[in-house]
C-alpha cells in the first residue's frame, strides 16, 4: 500500500510537524525506513563535503 504525497502534506500541516515525523522515523523507527534515512543523510552530509565518514559516524552515535 502507497500513501500519496498528498494526504502526507495535509497531515503534517507545519513544517515542525514534519521534523518531528521525520525524527520519529529516523530515531525511534526500526527497520527498513530507519535504515533508508540513516544511509539518505549519510550520503547527503558526505557527498556534500559537509562532514567525512568518520564525524557523520561521530555525530549519530552521539545521538543514539
Amino acid at each position: 500500500m502507497s500513501i500519496p504525497k498528498q494526504m502526507l502534506k495535509e497531515w503534517c500541516e507545519t513544517y515542525e510537524e514534519a521534523i518531528e515525523t521525520l525524527d520519529y522515523l529516523a530515531n525511534r523507527s526500526v527497520g527498513t525506513a530507519k535504515e533508508e534515512i540513516r544511509e539518505g543523510l549519510e550520503d547527503f552530509f558526505i557527498d556534500n563535503g559537509l562532514m567525512n565518514e568518520e564525524e557523520f559516524k561521530q555525530e549519530v552515535e552521539e545521538n543514539e
